[in-house]
């Protein structure tokens, strides 16, 4: 006879809570993983480590390694924000020595010039 959740004790709902928990880190962890580095076998071993039943293995194992999760993870990355790299910084140091109303000035000035990934062909000096 199946029983509705809210029929289960306050210790049953506890470990009901914290399996459920366990298994949605378990997954979180799963789909962050590159797709080059997830295997099968030492996925299935992972998951045999802990104690899991065997049909809970086979289904999150189906899940990692099917298609609709592959299209996924490349939608994911295709769209996962990405903070702008520099493409060319480059810099000099001018001093200046003197100029036309005083003698000696001894004045340094930096010229830095950068180029981000998202300004190409715009630099900032």
């Amino acid at each position: 006879m199946e029983r509705a959740f809210g029929d289960v004790s306050d210790s049953e709902q506890g470990l009901i809570s914290v399996v459920t928990a366990g298994l949605l880190t378990t997954v979180k962890e799963i789909v962050r993983l590159p797709e080059t580095k997830l295997k099968k076998e030492v996925l299935k071993e992972d998951l045999e480590e802990l104690k899991l039943p065997e049909e809970v293995i086979r289904i999150l194992v189906e899940i990692a390694f099917s298609e609709s999760y592959k299209r996924m993870n490349q939608c994911l990355v295709l769209r996962y924000p990405k903070l702008p790299t520099m493409k060319h910084f480059s810099w000099r140091l001018d001093v200046s020595i003197s100029t036309s109303s005083l003698s000696r000035v001894f004045e340094p000035t930096i010229v830095v010039k950068m180029v981000s990934s998202t300004e190409i062909g715009r630099a900032h000096v």
